[in-house]
């Protein structure tokens, strides 16, 4: 159980992190060595990074950069495919390497992404991994906290 200096440590985190200023009841739970933050009930961040659910991006305005993504990335993004530079329509991020990100499709969030390492020149020559899928829309998480409420 955390204490109440943690809690609010918690929320300054994300409040600086993602612009996202969180009152209510805090818990934070712990199930197959993954962390989980709980707002009023609802699971909004998971691991010790507070990486937002796909959800929680759908339903807070969060400032997290973005990429938008085709239609033919936006279908693989939600098999859990990992996003290459050819899918890639516009980046409104700073895609620094291992920057969490969102991806998006028609302005909807799908899934939340690790940029790569390599990334720069994955931009630059508009070919290769850019970003690790983390999170998305029909996944496991997502079958657990989002379905539903999203």
């Amino acid at each position: 159980m955390a204490s109440e200096k943690d809690k609010r440590k918690i929320q300054q985190s994300i409040k600086e992190k993602y612009g996202l200023n969180l009152e209510g009841k805090l818990e934070i739970g712990k199930e197959k060595k993954q962390t989980f933050y709980i707002f009023d009930g609802s699971v909004l961040f998971f691991s010790e990074e507070m990486i937002p659910l796909v959800c929680t991006a759908m339903k807070y305005p969060l400032s997290i950069g973005y990429v938008t993504v085709d239609e033919g990335a936006a279908k693989a993004l939600i098999r859990g495919a990992d996003l290459f530079a050819p899918g890639i329509r516009d980046y409104q991020c700073k895609c620094l390497p291992g920057e969490i990100i969102l991806a998006k499709y028609n302005d909807r969030p799908l899934s939340i992404l690790r940029v790569v390492p390599n990334a720069p020149e994955v931009r630059t020559n508009k070919k290769g991994k850019f970003a690790e899928n983390i999170h998305h829309i029909s996944d496991e998480l997502w079958n657990s906290f989002c379905r539903g409420s999203a």
